[in-house]
């Protein structure tokens, strides 16, 4: 397990820890906030935010126990989605929890930690795991930099916070027809840059909403209406010559044999004969 900072710097790296169900998210927490491992008590200040994904749910209440404020993403709890509230606040978790998938997948660039690790190993892999750490804070840069828009990113969001999300209303309460649709027949979609993709909450877009449980935030976008919005605003007006085209595109280039019908009985005409051994 490791603890990031919100810049992708890894403060500690812990384990192995044995693979049953007593050693989940949660239950390892508590054992190094219980045993204070490395110190770790000595790190936080009152009402330092802890950003959790929510597999550490049952760890919530010793670290507010700990004058920690938590962070984590709402639960469904049976919903088929979430309200625009809950969405908005889940996605301000996520926006900052991302770094530690990210410091886990900069572990998994070091080709020994990208395997099946033997038996035999386990005495010397947490040496390994912290030298990994430690070669990983040393020579790669943050794994997130400052940027010009980064105020204008957090104020955008922030404004979008309490917004509901209105599309949904109306089809709450309107009675539709729906129809499919193909993308050719959506031409006046308004042409986007990346930089406006990346924000996705821009202007030229009204609203928009999906049943995924994500759907209806207002910050942000979920990954299905990202996909749309890209493909609709910007990949398909893109005529860049490295851009991978799908497989189907090549079909042209690859022969397909006539199906043509045999000029006499497919069947074996030596079947009438009888065999036998001399």
């Amino acid at each position: 397990m490791l603890i990031t900072t919100t810049t992708g710097y890894i403060l500690a790296a812990y384990g192995p820890y044995l693979s049953d169900n007593s050693n989940n998210d949660a239950s390892i927490q508590k054992d190094m906030l219980v045993n204070n491992k490395d110190g770790i008590l000595n790190w936080f200040d009152e009402h330092d935010i802890a950003v959790v994904d929510r597999g550490f749910r049952d760890s919530t209440g010793m670290m507010r126990a700990l004058e920690l404020d938590v962070c984590m993403p709402d639960f469904l709890n049976g919903r088929r989605r979430f309200d625009a509230l809950e969405a908005n606040r889940s996605r301000f978790t996520s926006k900052i929890r991302w770094v530690v998938e990210s410091a886990n997948g900069r572990v998994k660039h070091f080709k020994w930690f990208n395997q099946t690790i033997q038996n035999s190993t386990i005495p010397q892999v947490r040496d390994y795991l912290q030298i990994a750490c430690a070669l990983i804070n040393a020579y790669r840069a943050a794994a997130i930099s400052s940027f010009s828009n980064d105020d204008r990113i957090a104020a955008k969001m922030l404004a979008c916070f309490h917004e509901p999300n209105l599309l949904r209303i109306r089809l709450n309460n309107e009675t539709l027809r729906w129809i499919n649709n193909d993308a050719s027949n959506i031409v006046n979609f308004p042409i986007l840059t990346i930089d406006q993709i990346r924000l996705i909450t821009v202007e030229q877009v009204t609203n928009s909403c999906c049943d995924c449980p994500g759907g209806d935030r207002e910050v942000g976008v979920c990954s299905y209406r990202a996909a749309a919005i890209w493909f609709l605003g910007y990949q398909r007006h893109s005529h860049e010559s490295s851009t991978h085209q799908p497989s189907g595109t090549y079909l042209k280039h690859i022969d397909d044999s006539d199906l043509v019908d045999d000029f006499v009985d497919s069947s074996d005409e030596d079947d009438d004969f009888l065999y036998s051994l001399p």
